[in-house]
């Protein structure tokens, strides 16, 4: 076995041609190896835990047995013990055997767990956590792989299925670091002083809609919206925006749950460009009434929020009595803007992934699933990047702890040392990640590119604006002819 304790990872393979053992010959040496790990480990645990520990070796030994049989991977199979070895009392003579076999191939053993508490919502109105808790494993078990990046530390993932959005006052000061939460009120640092976010708020789509307007001269428009308090919030910060702008909100429309009431004013009030906020169910709704009451055609723009499903409005729905010819005469040649989740040009950032290669790499992990049914499918960079920021974040307060003679472990809900390390460390975040360049204003919003598509037959690339610089860019011919 002096190939085993004498090589290092990377040149595991030289060392195989340089004995001039066959692929089998190797794979049975391994085998014996673990073997004698574990048997060696299994022999000397103490007597009162003995016949608990026993049936848990012959378990990792078959579990690694049968790794090695299906994938033929040396390496799956020392991960395997590496994460599976039993944390308890051996010999000195036993410990060392193991470090040794294991030294080349246990690069965590020994490594100081860090558990990170996380929301995944399966199910309900937007299951975001069939994509997202993937990807987010995906990302952990990169860092936990990587030497550079807390090498003292494994970060392990405590998650739970759940609808709820959990929050707390400004006495507790922990970290809270989100992925798929835009309610614009979250940007109140003096009710959510530690909260960060790689989703952008939902007013990031009002700077692209102002600057629309303003390119093609409108001076006056109208909205409707749905009755909550994420769209409400939005509207406010549009109101705003618009007035510094010099553009008046001169109708006005809010509905709870029948937008049938709001879309006759509309009509009555000869609105025409229309900003429009709520949920797709409640688009539905809001455009059988446009529908019927003829809001829609050549004279009217109505804008609406990008993250619908692409075929939201052919979607059966028992609450309207439209067709989908109805509602497809309808949508014709509305604008969406929508926040830009998947970085558009092929570069390698903190991950060392292409965009292109974590969504190849995340449809593996999903087995095939169809992406348009599986929630969150959109959103998993945003998840996938969150976990990039918080680990990038913590390497970062490694050394400032450290000078001040705390450490990461150390870490509590009283402790605000070292909560703001942590939060110093995630405000100066900035990172190349698999959903663009990541960045966090100064209310710890995610700053990201904006889209813009208008839907001509199917939906249509149009413009992009830099909500970092407030720059406008419409790669599109048919930009200029709207």
């Amino acid at each position: 076995m002096s190939w085993l304790t004498m090589s290092k990872p990377a040149d595991r393979s030289n060392s195989k041609r340089a004995a001039g053992l066959p692929e089998s010959r190797v794979k049975r040496i391994s085998l014996k190896i673990l073997k004698s790990a574990i048997s060696v480990l299994c022999s000397d645990l103490k007597p009162e835990i003995l016949l608990k520990s026993r049936w848990a070796c012959n378990w990792k030994w078959t579990t690694f047995s049968r790794t090695l049989g299906r994938k033929g991977s040396f390496e799956i199979a020392m991960k395997r013990l590496c994460q599976n070895l039993p944390r308890r009392p051996v010999s000195r003579y036993s410990l060392t055997f193991i470090l040794t076999v294991l030294s080349c191939s246990c690069p965590a053993l020994g490594k100081k767990k860090l558990y990170i508490g996380a929301l995944f919502p399966m199910s309900g109105g937007w299951p975001g956590g069939q994509a997202c808790l993937p990807a987010a494993q995906m990302a952990l078990d990169l860092v936990n792989n990587r030497t550079d990046i807390l090498p003292d530390y494994e970060l392990e993932l405590i998650h739970y299925d759940s609808m709820k959005v959990y929050s707390r006052g400004n006495n507790s000061p922990g970290e809270f670091l989100s992925y798929g939460s835009s309610s614009p009120a979250l940007s109140n640092r003096q009710r959510f002083p530690t909260f960060f976010r790689t989703h952008p708020s939902a007013t990031l789509h009002n700077p692209t809609r102002v600057q629309l307007f303003q390119k093609w001269k409108w001076t006056k428009i109208a909205t409707i919206q749905q009755t909550t308090e994420v769209f409400t919030s939005t509207l406010d910060d549009l109101e705003e925006r618009v007035k510094e702008a010099g553009i008046e909100i001169s109708v006005r429309q809010s509905f709870l749950t029948d937008p049938a009431v709001a879309v006759k004013n509309l009509k009555r009030q000869d609105a025409r460009i229309i900003v429009g906020l709520f949920y797709e169910t409640e688009a539905r709704k809001v455009f059988c009434e446009v529908y019927k009451e003829k809001l829609y055609g050549k004279k009217y723009v109505w804008f609406l929020i990008g993250w619908y499903a692409d075929n939201w409005f052919k979607i059966k729905d028992p609450s309207i009595n439209c067709t989908v010819e109805q509602m497809t005469e309808a949508v014709e040649g509305h604008v969406t803007t929508e926040i830009v989740m998947l970085n558009p040009e092929t570069v390698r950032g903190a991950s060392n992934l292409t965009s292109q290669e974590f969504l190849a790499q995340l449809m593996s992990k999903l087995g095939g699933k169809n992406p348009e049914e599986t929630g969150g499918f959109q959103e998993a960079p945003l998840a996938y990047d969150a976990v990039w920021a918080l680990a990038l974040a913590l390497n970062k307060t490694v050394g400032p702890l450290r000078a001040k003679g705390h450490r990461l472990e150390d870490f509590n809900y009283n402790n605000r040392d070292i909560t703001a390390e942590i939060y110093r460390a995630m405000n100066t975040s900035s990172f190349e990640g698999v959903s663009g360049h990541v960045v966090f204003d100064a209310q710890g919003s995610r700053m990201a590119w904006t889209l813009i598509e208008q839907l001509q037959g199917m939906l249509q690339q149009t413009c992009l604006l830099s909500n970092r610089t407030d720059c406008l860019v419409c790669p599109c011919p048919n930009c200029q002819s709207w």
